[in-house]
């Protein structure tokens, strides 16, 4: 049986590193060891270092995620990241699960598209 993992990326880098956020795990988990992984993402979430993707994915995408999703993070209200605040039991946090991709020891396990357009779940 062939099982392929379809996902988006909340940041890559201009050098290639790929980054995902999760809170569970189980989307990074899937995209670690699935036999088959398709990226598809758009330009709007290329940054210049891995640096910035980070922080896109952390200060950007994981209030955004949180605004969707109703969680009671301290993110929620306002949108700015408060990593320090979220460990608290009071919050829900986003950005349990951090996984960063800089290369793949399998060959063709892994496949990025890249559109050429913005490309985001508010799109």
């Amino acid at each position: 049986m062939l099982i392929i993992i379809l996902t988006s990326v909340n940041a890559i880098s201009a050098s290639g590193e790929l980054v995902f956020f999760s809170a569970y795990g189980n989307r990074t988990a899937g995209i670690s060891y699935a036999k088959n992984v398709i990226v598809v993402t758009g330009v709007n979430k290329i940054t210049d270092s891995l640096e910035q993707a980070v922080k896109r994915a952390r200060e950007y995408v994981t209030p955004l995620n949180c605004k969707r999703l109703n969680w009671e993070s301290a993110c929620f209200k306002d949108g700015v990241c408060r990593q320090e605040e979220c460990f608290s039991p009071e919050y829900k946090r986003m950005c349990c699960q951090v996984l960063i991709l800089e290369a793949e020891v399998t060959s063709d396990r892994l496949k990025v598209i890249l559109v050429g357009e913005e490309l985001d779940f508010r799109s």
